[in-house]
């Protein structure tokens, strides 16, 4: 064979080859269009998209086993069917088939079913949530009452329960809905799963004894301190209330309480009931103490003492008035033998003064005995909360009862 003849041969076979290649492309590109196929499967609208194939102008479905088949009542835009799919069951996993109206061959779509493992758990005494069996999953969540779903952050979902704590509600999560496409099935939204979140209880009652100088408070109370404006103090944190009920001023609040040289200070503290693994902690409690004030040279030079007679004498407060009470403490002797002293609250008692006019002190009416022990100050005016409150002064002690001989 001549070598002009094998090149032509050549040729000609290259050519042929050619157009056998293109012609099974354009025939495996016309059987591709014939067929269906799902371009969208949006969990969270609940429908599917799919492609019909060239020629269609129907979508019919079937189940898995294929043996009937229905047309979808939706008109195509631009070639496709977006139709509901929300009656597919939960459950379990669902095959559904789907074909053309011209086209028959099949394509199946497997629709997973609805994961079932999400938990997630609320502790009131830590304020925190126990999420588990998400699978990594992306998780959502919304209120009861809301449609929206946002995507849960743990870091910053610490600030809405705060929020939510004061009046309580529900919450809803799921792990989220991932779409699917031609190549993957995607994802159903996980079950919701609820939430409680107890609302906070009523803030505790808060008083002050103001003869003993003491808190009146109920047992397991926390508190920390503030400022005037009732902003918590920089590095203040929850503390649990010392001792029971009857708490000492200066115990827990020392600033308070004035000194030798210097008055107390003004005091804001907060109080609330601590939560506990079933109740809710309380609303706080804002109190504001006012600085206890020194019973003045002044002050405890107008008030005299005058023996009437080997039983009895007579005492003055000479600025004393009803809108400026002072008071005044008898230890007796025999009490003051047992340990009893002026700082023993539970033990003693004040009596109020609010005339300037002199006044009897019998020694068996009043248990005023010889060598007993008289203490005064200034008498805490108004009660906690109201506007211009104040507490009793410093004291001092007066005098030791020393009746006459004769």
């Amino acid at each position: 064979m001549s070598k002009i003849r094998y090149i032509k041969k050549y040729a000609v076979m290259s050519l042929a080859l050619t157009l056998l290649v293109l012609a099974f492309s354009v025939s495996v590109k016309a059987k591709a269009d014939e067929t269906v196929a799902v371009t969208e499967i949006d969990y969270e609208k609940s429908t599917i998209t799919v492609k019909l194939g060239s020629g269609d102008t129907e979508l019919q479905i079937s189940d898995s086993k294929q043996k009937t088949w229905e047309t979808v009542t939706v008109e195509p835009v631009s070639g496709s069917v977006t139709f509901d799919i929300s009656w597919i069951p939960v459950s379990k996993d669902y095959v559904l088939s789907l074909r053309g109206d011209k086209n028959k061959q099949a394509v199946k779509v497997k629709i997973p079913k609805q994961e079932k493992t999400l938990k997630v758990s609320y502790t009131a005494a830590t304020g925190a949530l126990d999420i588990t069996g998400d699978n990594g999953r992306t998780i959502q969540w919304r209120k009861k009452n809301s449609t929206k779903w946002k995507t849960y952050n743990p870091t910053t979902f610490s600030k809405t329960l705060e929020g939510l704590v004061t009046k309580g509600g529900t919450l809803v999560f799921r792990t989220a809905p991932v779409k699917g496409n031609a190549t993957s099935a995607g994802l159903r939204p996980g079950k919701e799963v609820s939430v409680t979140i107890k609302h906070k209880t009523a803030a505790p009652k808060v008083a002050i004894d103001d003869e003993k100088l003491t808190f009146k408070i109920d047992k397991g109370l926390e508190y920390r301190f503030c400022d005037e404006d009732g902003k918590v103090l920089d590095g203040e944190s929850w503390k649990k209330v010392p001792g029971g009920s009857d708490i000492l001023i200066e115990d827990l609040a020392p600033d308070v309480m004035a000194g030798s040289s210097a008055d107390g200070k003004t005091v804001g503290i907060q109080f609330r009931v601590p939560a506990t693994a079933k109740k809710q902690m309380s609303n706080t409690t804002t109190v504001f103490i006012p600085g206890q004030t020194r019973l003045s040279d002044e002050e405890f030079g107008s008030i005299s003492i005058e023996y009437i007679d080997k039983s009895s004498f007579k005492l003055t407060f000479e600025k004393a008035s009803y809108s400026d009470p002072y008071e005044y403490c008898i230890i007796s002797a025999k009490d003051l033998k047992e340990g009893v002293t002026i700082d023993s609250f539970n033990e003693i008692h004040w009596v109020t003064v609010t005339d300037k006019r002199a006044f009897t002190v019998e020694k068996e009416k009043n248990n005023a005995t010889e060598g007993s022990k008289i203490y005064v100050r200034k008498k805490a005016v108004r009660k906690l909360g109201v506007s211009g409150y104040t507490l009793a002064s410093t004291y001092k002690l007066f005098k030791t009862v020393n009746y006459p001989t004769d």
